[in-house]
């Protein structure tokens, strides 16, 4: 019993010096994962997605 809890303790003491060492590193990319994206500045619509290329257009290959 005594070594289960030493391996938990040490389980958490590292995860909690890799976590305080790279504490900016992890918040910017949980800030990057998780926070709501900004909508375009542009005026114009965006263009529609084509899945075929258009008629005029010639494709190498």
């Amino acid at each position: 019993m005594l070594i289960v809890f030493l391996i938990l303790l040490c389980l958490v003491l590292w995860t909690s010096i890799y976590a305080l060492y790279f504490r900016k590193e992890i918040t910017a990319w949980l800030v990057n994962r998780f926070e709501k994206d900004k909508p375009r500045a542009s005026d114009e619509p965006p263009e529609p997605i084509r899945y075929k290329p258009r008629p005029e257009e010639k494709v190498d290959g």
